[in-house]
C-alpha cells in the first residue's frame, strides 16, 4: 500500500512537471499528494505495527474464547449424553422396578387366596369334626338312654317275671334279647 501511494505521489509529480511549469509544492494537489504520502508513510511505520500487534492480540483472545468455548460445548454436550443416559436407565429401573413391584402384588394375591383357602379348608375340617364328635357324642347319649331303658324295662319284666314264676334261665335269655333288640 504505501508503495502504491509512493507511485501515485511521483506520478503525480511527473504529470505536474510535464503539464505546468509550475512548481509541485505551489500546486493543492501536490501538497494533498505530499501530506499522503507522508500519511501512510507514519502510518505504515508507527501506527500499522501497533494496531496489527493489539489485533493479533485481540484474534489471539478470541482464538482462546473460541477454544474454551468449543472446550465447554463439548463438556456440554458429554455431560448431556449422560444426562440422558441415566434418564433413561433411571426409566428402565423404574419399569423394572414396577414390573417386580406389580409382580409381588400377584405372589401376595395368589399367597393370600392360597392362604384363605387353606384356612377355610382347616375350618371347614373343624366344623366337620366338631358335626362328627356331636353326632357320636348323640348316639352315645343315645344308646346310653336306650341302654338304660332297656335295664329298666328288663328289671321290670325280670320284676313281673320273677313274681310270675319263671325260670332264671329263661328270664336272662329273653332280658338279653331284649336288650339286643333295643340297642340294634
Amino acid at each position: 500500500m504505501a508503495e502504491q501511494a509512493l507511485h501515485e505521489g511521483i506520478e503525480q509529480i511527473g504529470h505536474a512537471e510535464a503539464g505546468h511549469n509550475a512548481g509541485f509544492l505551489t500546486d493543492e494537489a501536490g501538497w494533498v499528494a505530499v501530506a499522503f504520502f507522508i500519511f501512510v508513510v507514519l502510518f505504515l511505520k508507527y501506527v500499522w505495527p501497533k494496531m496489527a500487534l493489539i489485533l493479533d492480540a485481540r484474534a489471539l483472545t478470541i482464538r482462546k474464547e473460541l477454544e474454551e468455548a468449543a472446550k465447554l460445548k463439548e463438556e456440554a454436550q458429554a455431560l448431556f449424553a449422560s444426562a440422558q443416559r441415566q434418564a433413561v436407565e433411571a426409566e428402565k429401573s423404574a419399569e423394572e422396578i414396577l414390573r417386580a413391584a406389580k409382580a409381588d402384588a400377584k405372589q401376595m394375591v395368589i399367597d393370600a387366596e392360597k392362604e384363605i383357602e387353606a384356612d377355610m379348608e382347616r375350618k371347614v375340617a373343624q366344623a366337620d369334626e366338631k358335626i362328627k364328635r356331636a353326632e357320636r357324642n348323640a348316639v352315645e347319649n343315645v344308646k346310653k338312654k336306650a341302654i338304660d331303658f332297656a335295664i329298666e324295662a328288663a328289671k321290670e319284666k325280670i320284676s313281673a317275671k320273677v313274681s310270675s314264676g319263671k325260670s332264671k334261665d329263661k328270664l336272662i335269655e329273653e332280658s338279653i334279647s331284649n336288650i339286643i333288640d333295643a340297642v340294634g
